[in-house]
């Protein structure tokens, strides 16, 4: 356990100092100033119909971006280095996976209040316990499986992927389980997401243990 927190640490430290985090940190700035320019006139109907949206799409779009430091270890053979030390896959995936997906959560979630507060919107306790458990359990989830998409695929692969997990995960909660969030976030709506991803991340937890470590190293000429 202490060689994950270690290694979690270590991870965190690299994503802060991630080039790729300050773009998209620009990225959300722009799109929130577009947002609070755009919801002036109706407020309150769009604070509800795009809220519960916004906080997924600003918390995948940064998790996304961040996790172009698995590529960029892949091209550079850090990971070839890694993966024949003693340490474990899942010990790599596992710190990969936590450290993007708290970096991530927190600018979702801290960018999805600002928004709300210069809205003068008073959020209930449905769409707090949504914001704060609900949305990071839902990025720790599409993040570890993005995470191990990663290891698998080649590097021409990768381009796409990141554009077909996007899609898919969207089409099936909004699509396939029917979820409505057009007015307000329900508890049908947070136990739907809330399950989805409890499930992902626990598939995604069990399938590291198969995967072959040969496979990815190949992947990686």
């Amino acid at each position: 356990m202490s060689l994950i927190s270690t290694l979690v640490k270590k991870e965190f430290i690299e994503v802060i100092r991630d080039k790729s985090l300050g773009a998209s940190l620009f990225s959300i700035l722009l799109f929130m100033g577009i947002f609070l320019f755009t919801t002036r006139e109706r407020p309150s109907y769009l604070m509800n119909t795009f809220i519960p949206y916004i906080s997924l799409i600003i918390g995948l779009i940064v998790g996304f971006s961040l996790s172009n430091s698995i590529v960029r270890e892949k091209r550079e053979g850090v990971i070839e280095t890694i993966l024949c030390s003693p340490m474990k896959l899942k010990e790599l995936w596992l710190g990969k996976t936590l450290s993007i997906s708290i970096m991530s959560s927190v600018i979702a979630v801290l960018s999805t209040y600002i928004i709300l507060m210069l809205n003068n919107y008073e959020p209930d306790l449905t769409m707090i316990f949504y914001i704060l458990f609900t949305v990071p359990l839902f990025i720790l989830a599409c993040i570890g499986l993005l995470s191990l998409i990663y290891f698998y695929l080649g590097m021409r692969q990768i381009q796409i992927a990141n554009y077909i997990l996007f899609i898919s995960i969207f089409l099936i909660l909004f699509t396939i389980l029917k979820i409505n969030i057009t007015t307000e976030i329900t508890w049908r709506t947070i136990n739907i997401i809330t399950s989805f991803s409890v499930t992902t991340f626990i598939i995604t937890f069990y399938v590291v243990d198969y995967a072959d470590i040969e496979k990815i190293i190949l992947t990686l000429e």
